[in-house]
């Protein structure tokens, strides 16, 4: 976020969080309370931001509750994923994007 401050100032940066509020003394970072597996207000609140680039991270990100909830898990995350792609298809917003995928295997 430093870098980006540094190389281009007038960037905005919009967030998303679906239970804990997150602020930002940074007036280009703005955040949004959100739950990404809801596809229509993902979709509106890519209507309205058009993003040019994406950083996507997953949502369920907690190792303990996939092995202890595995199906929920795959779900939330299959889903979150596919509602983005997909609403980006539908908006034809043409964004860079970094997707990641974190595996654990033991």
């Amino acid at each position: 976020m430093e870098y980006l401050t540094s190389v281009s100032p007038e960037t905005k940066v919009l967030g998303t969080y679906w239970k804990t509020p997150i602020k930002s003394r940074n007036k280009m970072f703005k955040f949004q309370k959100l739950n990404l597996c809801d596809k229509y207000g993902l979709r509106d609140l890519l209507q309205r931001f058009q993003p040019t680039h994406i950083l996507h991270l997953m949502s369920m990100s907690s190792v303990g509750k996939s092995w202890i909830e595995p199906a929920e898990s795959f779900i939330n995350n299959t889903n979150i994923f596919l509602n983005l792609v997909e609403s980006l298809r539908i908006l034809k917003i043409n964004a860079r994007g970094l997707i990641r995928r974190i595996w654990w295997i033991t």
